[in-house]
Formats: structure tokens, sequence, C-alpha cells
């Protein structure tokens, strides 16, 4: 309009009084100010429309804060413009603090300290709790990897004497046992009731001491001798000669006996 001074979404006249708008209805046009045709017929006929420009231009400012804030208190969300969201670019600490840090090779490739339950896989294996002293230690276990096979006979049967000619053991895949000369003369385990023959073959199997019926294989001459820290073996029995004694075990049952001059004991 001519004469106007134009405030977006408010219209501030020169030349005649500033008039709020008629009440509208809430479904039109809410926050602005509707049109009006022709600019006439719209203000009270009993008011002035000659007022001096500079004091309609000092009432048109002091009325401009309100009518600015007009739309917001309206409460008209359906004409209204969206509102701003204000957006903050994030600065780099901001963003190392909740970005989840990569791995570096050295963390990636470092692996969590041991615990006192796990054992190292270099630990020697554990040996037989139930071992008599003076046994091999490694008695009950596999077969150990230094062990010498023993040939056996045309019955069979696989024999060997310890250095000292006091024990000696016939081995075949049926049956394991040792006989001790000492047993014998010392009587360390008595006698049978009914022949008052000494006790003195140590079966393997049976895991007693007891008789034998017939001539050891290991008296025949030729039996080789299982010098002091040999191993030998035939089929699933083993046996290590020491200084302290014999120790023979099965690599399948992991049972076994130590034996020298003065007892045996098996495990």
């Amino acid at each position: 309009f001519p004469g106007t001074a134009t405030v977006p979404g408010i219209l501030v006249f020169s030349d005649q009084h500033a008039r709020s708008p008629p009440p509208q209805a809430t479904t039109h046009d809410c926050g602005r100010h509707p049109d009006y045709p022709g600019h006439t017929g719209h203000f009270p006929s009993g008011m002035p429309m000659n007022h001096p420009t500079s004091s309609l231009r000092s009432r048109a400012l002091s009325l401009l804060p309100l009518l600015l804030f007009a739309p917001l208190a309206a409460g008209c969300a359906a004409d209204s413009p969206l509102p701003v969201t204000a957006t903050t670019a994030a600065s780099p600490r901001d963003t190392a603090s909740t970005s989840a840090p990569s791995s570096t090779p050295s963390e990636t490739a470092s692996a969590a300290p041991l615990t006192k339950d796990q054992p190292l896989a270099s630990a020697a294996p554990a040996t037989n709790p139930n071992l008599p002293a003076g046994a091999y230690a490694g008695a009950g276990g596999p077969l150990p990897a230094k062990a010498t096979p023993l040939v056996p006979n045309a019955s069979g049967v696989a024999s060997f004497k310890t250095p000292s000619g006091n024990i000696g053991c016939d081995i075949s895949a049926t049956s394991a046992g040792c006989g001790v000369m000492s047993y014998i003369t010392d009587e360390t385990y008595g006698t049978a009731p009914m022949t008052g023959d000494s006790k003195w073959w140590v079966s393997l199997d049976a895991q007693e001491i007891g008789l034998k019926g017939d001539a050891p294989w290991f008296d025949y001459p030729g039996t080789p001798t299982a010098t002091y820290g040999a191993l030998v073996y035939f089929g699933t029995t083993v046996c290590a000669s020491e200084e302290a004694g014999l120790t023979c075990w099965n690599t399948t049952t992991h049972h076994g006996a130590f034996i020298n001059r003065d007892a045996t004991t098996f495990f």
C-alpha cells in the first residue's frame, strides 16, 4: 500500500491509525494478518484519520515487539513456521570422546595375562600322585619316547634282567610278571601254607605276590640286561631300571609296581 512501512508479517501504516485485525477463525490465517481489500471500512468511524506521521510511527514502533511475538502466543502450529533447530558442530575433543577407540596392532596382538588356573603350555605333565617313594617319576603315564622295545622269543615272551641279576621279568601279550631272587632266600613275603615254597613272583596283572609253578624265561641263557637308566617295553608293559629299584607299569591301565630287594609296592 502506498505510504506504508513493511515489516515481515506486519503492516504498519504511516497515514492511518494502526489497528489490530478483526478476530479470525483459528483454522484460517493463524499467525498472519488477513488481507484488507481496498483497506477501507476497517477502522472505527469515530477514529481520526489524520494524526501526524511521527506520532503514528512512534506508536507503531511501540507496538512492534507485541506484534512480532503475537504469532508465538497464538499457539497455532498448523500455519506457523517450522521451528529451526540449531546444530553445533562437534569439536574434535567431543568427537574423540564419543567415538569408539580403534585397536592398534600392539593392542590386538597382546593376549590376556595368564591366571593361576591356567597351566603353561610348556609345563611338564604331572606325575602320578600315588607313586611310591623311589619309583620312576613318569610311571603310570604313556610310553616314554626313549624306551627301547624288547625282542620276544619263539614263544612270544620278552625277557630281561637287572644288572644285579636279582630281578628278572617275563612279558607276553597276555601277562607280565617279575621274579625277585632275594624273596626266595629271605622269605620276604613268607611261604605257601601247603608247600612251604617262598612267595617271590610279582604279578603285574593281578597286583599280588605269590608262587610260580614253572621256571621263568629270564633264567635262560642269553637274556638281555636292562642297565640302570634304561627304559624297555613290550606291548603295553614298560619297565624303568634304576639303582633304587625296577618300576614297571601298564600304559593302558596305568597301574604297576615298584620292585626292589626290600619290598614291592603296587600303584
